[in-house]
């Protein structure tokens, strides 16, 4: 099977982050930091280009909260859901039925980049705090950061 560049997620770390790397943070973290950590995290997704919300504040809108969000965009910023399967009953004239595969294609596409966007954020985020500030917020299975 051939991979095409065009397949492979683009690594938003690299592409568009403002902070590749959000500054390492040793022991209990203060107040101080966390809000140093919280403004990296706000300035990296604000940096991926978005049309959501007003569209002025890209991804900003996955990293606080709607009340947040509300005071500085007019439209609110709605995070992609995954759509529901398209099913084998696609009815209606071929346009129609291309129109729909479309549709759903962007909808997946979006979904899935807010996911990897917010993933790889929670990435930095673990790699910024030492493991023992982590260890109450991992899930026992996974190793994760529990969200």
């Amino acid at each position: 099977m051939t991979t095409y560049a065009q397949d492979k997620p683009i690594n938003y770390r690299e592409v568009y982050f403002t902070h590749a790397a959000l500054r390492k943070i040793h022991g209990n973290p203060t107040y101080i930091d966390i809000q140093h950590l919280y403004k990296q995290v706000k300035a990296n997704a604000a940096s991926v280009p978005s049309t959501l919300g007003c569209g002025q504040h890209e991804h900003l809108g996955l990293t606080t909260n709607a009340t947040t969000y509300a005071r500085i965009a007019s439209t609110p910023y709605v995070r992609p859901t995954a759509p529901a399967p398209l099913g084998p009953n696609n009815l209606g004239t071929a346009a129609q039925i291309n129109e729909n595969r479309r549709t759903y294609k962007l909808a997946v596409a979006s979904n899935h980049q807010a996911n990897l966007i917010e993933k790889t954020i929670l990435n930095q985020i673990q790699e910024a705090l030492d493991e023992s500030v982590l260890m109450p917020l991992l899930h026992d299975d996974t190793g994760t950061i529990k969200s």
